[in-house]
């Protein structure tokens, strides 16, 4: 419901915040303002969710069912002020352009000057409203964001103003409607930060919009807050064209390092392992085998992304980090009380693997079949696990599996209608004398399903899919849609009972 964690302060981050405090600024369809207690508003949100699915939960249950009896619902507020600020890594927004006043010299004869100017705008109920700043993106995003306006504006006031408007002059600022920002899940120097600008009609000049977005991305000194240091790749983008320029010491993606520690601690019955998440500089940690953390010599298991800018991702890495950590210690559990060369996991709505790689190199499990329905994701969550080295070579004979790592199958398809599909196959096979191999066509090796739906949740295909499959002893739910997940809940605590709940 809430997955908000506690992470260290991002310096540039708060001298944001600090700024921004001291003027009104409006932040249309958020529910919460930049003037208002970000800390306030957390505890209480997470406060009245835990309650309303506490009473979902008793209702279907019953209050006399004993497995109804879990504990209260946890919740994870945030823990600072800080923590409700910069945590964005995606955002767009509308340009308005605004065409300003003559401007007179009455000390000269200098001709006069006409000043216009863009500015960033939401739109709410139709309509919209202008974003002086938008302190919840990350402060790279907010970085390029005042640097990128500093450009366009130049350039605007050079065209108005100029007795000769060559092409040259014209290509970056001429038919721009909008602007989006994406940025790596690391939000400080050394992060990753895609501009895409969005045009009405075809760029003017294609080599020439390539070449000035090339020298923008050279311009790098000492100071880290020049736009060439943060922005990794430009893109121009009108109806049936894109024109893409990248830096050329970076390669186009947004990259981003997750760190896995395991930490091992004695108790009075036996040895637990408990582990910490972290996200490293990108920049300042290449590709590289494990490493061991120096105060502890326990193995550091490091977990490589690269993103796309056009495909989804978790739009904010507290977040994302705080589930997996659920997710990590949940399978912990599960596999501590099974066999593990029993559990195999059936992920579903994977995504670009941003659960699915750190799972699989933890090596919990015995095997991993991750489904996406949308091509772009799927080819991005095969990149990362073969980056990481988790991805299933079984059928290939050229590569060998590495026997550190849980294996992964990866399949294009929509969630409802696979399911439905393999409940068919199930039956079919199950009534042939035909012997499969290949772990991942039988089903009733699933022991753990794994969801991650959209705002519109799972539906009644997939939650009877879940029902139906005998094999599934757990599954493992992260919503992003409560109202979906109160749907999916009524039909799921038909067969299951929940174990955990945070």
């Amino acid at each position: 419901v809430s997955r908000n964690g506690r992470f260290a302060k991002n310096d540039r981050t708060t001298i944001t915040k600090k700024t921004i405090m001291k003027g009104t600024i409006l932040l249309p369809s958020y529910e919460a303002q930049p003037n208002d207690n970000g800390l306030d508003h957390s505890n209480k949100k997470v406060k009245d969710v835990s309650l309303e699915f506490q009473n979902v939960i008793m209702k279907k249950m019953g209050d006399g069912d004993g497995e109804a009896n879990i504990a209260v619902i946890k919740t994870v507020p945030c823990q600072s002020e800080e923590d409700t600020w910069g945590y964005r890594c995606t955002c767009s927004f509308q340009l308005l352009l605004n065409r300003g006043e003559n401007i007179e010299n009455a000390t000269s004869n200098e001709k006069t000057i006409t000043t216009h100017f863009f500015q960033y705008a939401m739109r709410q109920e139709g309509k919209p409203i202008v974003v002086t700043e938008f302190p919840i993106a990350t402060s790279n995003i907010q970085i390029a964001m005042s640097q990128l306006l500093t450009i366009l504006n130049s350039e605007l006031n050079r065209n108005y103003n100029s007795a000769e408007k060559p092409i040259s002059s014209l290509c970056f600022t001429t038919h721009l409607t909008s602007v989006s920002f994406a940025s790596s899940w690391w939000c400080d120097e050394g992060g990753d930060c895609i501009i895409t600008l969005h045009y009405r009609k075809p760029i003017l000049d294609e080599s020439v919009w390539k070449e000035k977005a090339q020298n923008i991305l050279l311009l790098q000194n000492k100071n880290s807050n020049e736009l060439g240091s943060i922005v990794s790749k430009f893109i121009g983008r009108s109806k049936g064209r894109i024109v893409t320029v990248v830096h050329p010491t970076r390669n186009g993606k947004l990259n981003d390092i997750l760190c896995i520690t395991p930490q091992k601690r004695k108790t009075n019955d036996d040895t637990e392992t408990s582990f910490t998440l972290c996200l490293l500089n990108p920049s300042q940690h290449p590709e590289e085998e494990e490493t061991k953390d120096k105060a502890t010599e326990e193995a550091k298991i490091l977990v490589y992304y690269q993103k796309s800018e056009t495909t989804f991702f978790h739009p904010n890495s507290r977040a994302m980090i705080q589930a997996l950590y659920w997710l990590i210690n949940r399978i912990q559990t599960i596999t501590a009380t099974n066999n593990r060369l029993s559990c195999y996991l059936l992920e579903m709505y994977c995504g670009c693997g941003a659960h699915t790689v750190p799972l699989a190199k933890m090596n919990l499990l015995q095997g991993i079949v991750a489904v996406e329905l949308d091509q772009r994701l799927v080819d991005a969550c095969i990149d990362n696990c073969k980056l990481n080295d988790c991805y299933d070579y079984s059928h290939d004979e050229k590569n060998k599996k590495n026997n550190n790592t849980t294996p992964v199958c990866v399949f294009q398809g929509d969630a409802s209608e696979w399911a439905a599909k393999k409940s068919i196959f199930q039956r079919k096979n199950r009534q042939s004398t035909t012997n499969e191999n290949t772990w991942y066509e039988m089903e009733e090796k699933y022991s753990i399903l794994l969801v991650d739906p959209p705002r519109m949740g799972l539906g009644e295909t997939v939650c009877n899919f879940a029902i139906q499959q005998d094999s599934f002893t757990d599954i493992l739910y992260i919503s992003c849609g409560r109202n979906a997940l109160q749907q999916d809940l009524n039909r799921l605590l038909i067969s299951y009972y929940i174990a955990d709940c945070q």
